[in-house]
Formats: C-alpha cells, structure tokens, sequence
C-alpha cells in the first residue's frame, strides 16, 4: 500500500508539516502525479525543495517551488501534456494567492 501523497510530503526534508505551503506542496504534487511517474514527481519537488531552504519559506515561496518544479517537469512530461500541466500548476498558485 502507498504511502498517501500528504504524508509523503511531510516526511521530505524541508518540506514542513503544516499550514498553506505544506498544502500547496500536497496540490502540487497531486497534479504532476497526473501527468510524471511517482518517483518523478519526488525526484522534482526534492530539487526544488533543496532550491529553496526553510528559512525562506515566505509568501512568496510556493510561487518559486512551483516556477522550479515548472522547469523540472519540462523534461519529463509529454510535449503536448505540458500546456494543460502548466496551467493547472497556474491554477494551483492563483488558489493559494486567494487564501
């Protein structure tokens, strides 16, 4: 049985375990879950992550995660999937910028 995707979040280093960024980490990973393999969509938010230390976690964080995992994915995702992931990447930010 897999791990739930929320849980696996929690458990990568500098990922926190709480509030909107936690969140927005559990989304992002769901949408490239669509699209990337598991091991992919690991592979890509740890890089990002890495990119990006707790210590600047700030508003505008996920923002930058995301722009990260958006390069990331481009090699990764078939060519014409990719408008519609990156969209739906947008979708994501935009919410988060609503909370």
């Amino acid at each position: 049985m897999r791990p739930a995707p929320n849980a696996r979040t929690a458990s990568m280093p500098g990922s926190g375990g709480s509030g909107t960024f936690a969140v927005g980490i559990g989304r992002l990973r769901s949408v490239m879950a669509r699209y990337i393999s598991p091991i992919l969509v690991d592979s890509v938010l740890q890089r990002a992550l890495q990119a990006h230390p707790a210590a600047t976690r700030g508003s505008g964080a996920l923002h930058a995660l995301t722009e990260d995992c958006m390069i990331g994915l481009r090699l990764f995702v078939k060519e014409q999937e990719l408008p519609q992931l990156m969209l739906e990447l947008a979708d994501i930010l935009e919410e988060h910028d609503g909370r």
